[in-house]
């Protein structure tokens, strides 16, 4: 049920006459910023892991 409504959610911003510029506004503005990527270190892959899943 909680999918069914996510999806909903998602047609919903998808239909909104702005979707696409704020969308590709927001996207080129992370790719210009400067952001050191995130590694991962030893130990670290579980925890990670469990993240994604909760």
């Amino acid at each position: 049920m909680r999918l069914l409504g996510e999806e909903k959610l998602l047609e919903i911003e998808k239909d909104h006459p702005y979707y696409n510029k704020i969308i590709s506004y927001v996207l080129k503005e992370e790719m210009k910023a400067k952001h050191k990527p995130q590694s991962i270190q030893q130990g670290e892959v579980n925890k990670w892991l469990q993240s994604l899943l909760d």
